[in-house]
């Protein structure tokens, strides 16, 4: 089993499929991802201004049973493409039985995908080439049910948008369209590079250039400490109230909790 196939093993649990309703009654898909202690994560633009929200995952996972959205978070900066959703995760018995039935328990050993440390002022030439790992629940002709799609990549480009946010956007060899925005982006050490918006199109013409757009995970940090969410097995580098450096605790994640993280 290669590192990006280690990742997947153990990623795809906290990957879910999100459906909403629009003013017509139509369905769209998208994706979110869990970050730890029942917050997930997806795209802004996945569940802004719909009805009906609802979290699947797809058939023959082992830990959720289903999932109930409690409250959901946006940027304050209507261009920033992120939001936050507070979940109650119920669990499968399956999942329960390893921790005696204790949801509050099961919770905990439902770990989040780890946050990586690469926030804008750290975006530098040196990760470009690196290989990432997409995942996602996009459409699939033919399917009865939501089925998640891992898609490999590598990052080409990291730029600011001449329009919108200022925040910088990693270019991904990756073209995927509809249902992964919202999706995670992990990058070649097992941790969240971004998070998925878009495919690089124009006015509904064929994909520019075979890339695709991954917002960098600097706006979600800052959207979790603008509403007071800390996530004591996740780590903000934003947060100036953290006990370890982030090395101690990649550190410590590698042996501890995150075993999929690769050794140095």
């Amino acid at each position: 089993m290669n590192k990006m196939q280690m990742f997947y093993s153990t990623l795809r649990e906290r990957v879910v499929r999100v459906t909403v309703e629009d003013s017509n009654g139509d369905t769209h898909v998208g994706t979110a991802f869990h970050i730890g202690q029942g917050y997930f994560v997806t795209a802004r633009h996945v569940v802004e201004g719909f009805s009906k929200i609802r979290l699947d995952h797809t058939d023959g996972f082992a830990m959720i049973q289903s999932i109930d959205i409690l409250a959901t978070y946006f940027p304050e900066n209507e261009d920033i493409d992120v939001a936050i959703l507070k979940t109650t995760v119920h669990f499968t018995p399956y999942h329960l039985g390893y921790y005696g039935n204790s949801a509050e328990q099961a919770l905990e050993g439902f770990k989040g995908i780890p946050f990586g440390s690469l926030i804008d002022e750290a975006v530098s030439d040196d990760h470009i080439l690196s290989e990432v790992l997409l995942m996602g629940y996009p459409r699939i002709p033919m399917s009865d049910r939501p089925q998640l799609v891992a898609v490999r990549g590598e990052i080409n480009a990291s730029l600011t948008k001449y329009i919108g946010a200022n925040h910088y956007f990693h270019l991904i060899s990756t073209v995927a369209r509809g249902g992964f925005s919202g999706g995670p982006v992990v990058d070649q050490y097992g941790v969240l590079l971004g998070v998925f918006i878009e495919s690089l199109v124009m006015n509904g013409a064929s994909s520019e250039l075979g890339f695709a757009t991954v917002l960098s995970i600097e706006p979600l940090l800052r959207l979790l400490i603008d509403n007071n969410i800390v996530l004591s097995e996740n780590y903000n580098v934003l947060d100036k109230d953290q006990t370890l450096e982030y090395d101690q605790w990649y550190d410590r994640m590698k042996t501890k909790h995150y075993r999929w993280m690769p050794e140095d």
